[in-house]
């Protein structure tokens, strides 16, 4: 006499799937979401820095990196008093050193002279190789830029 298998319970099958989503669920909110950063902590403050641009003369500049992959930078021309702040996202690529400002918005918004106003159209984006020295000296060097200039050092700030 042949045995005949058991039908499979649907109901059963979507009780087990709730039952481990719920626990999916439950595991994500307990623990957090995911770091944004893909482990590069390091990155997260603020960062100052001081250079002569051979255009705009003494800057001082001061990035803001957040936990939440968001940032700002800030460059005050020294000698003309020029202020850009620009606001977007950032990237760590580890394997190739590589920090990457994904650009959303800057200011000012526009400049102004003598025969009127035009917009400002910020890139989309700079990108920087890096390397840390110390927990609180991180050297970048501007991507596009020979290798011996676009070289700066911020250091961590309050």
């Amino acid at each position: 006499m042949e045995r005949s298998s058991p039908t499979p319970n649907p109901w059963l099958y979507t009780k087990l799937g709730f039952a481990l989503l719920a626990l999916a669920l439950l595991t994500f909110s307990a623990c957090g979401p995911p770091d944004p950063l893909g482990g590069n902590g390091p990155f997260v403050g603020v960062w100052n820095a001081a250079y002569t641009d051979p255009t705009f003369g003494r800057v001082a500049s001061q990035v803001i990196l957040k936990g939440d992959g968001s940032f700002q930078k800030q460059d005050q021309g020294l000698d003309t008093g020029a202020l850009t702040t620009i606001y977007g996202t950032f990237r760590v690529m580890a394997q190739t050193s590589l920090l990457r400002l994904d650009i959303v918005r800057g200011e000012p918004t526009e400049t102004c002279g003598p025969l009127g106003c035009n917009p400002i159209r910020y890139p989309a984006g700079e990108s920087y190789t890096y390397r840390f020295v110390d927990n609180n000296t991180l050297l970048l060097h501007f991507f596009y830029c020979a290798p011996d200039q676009c070289n700066y050092t911020y250091r961590r700030g309050a």
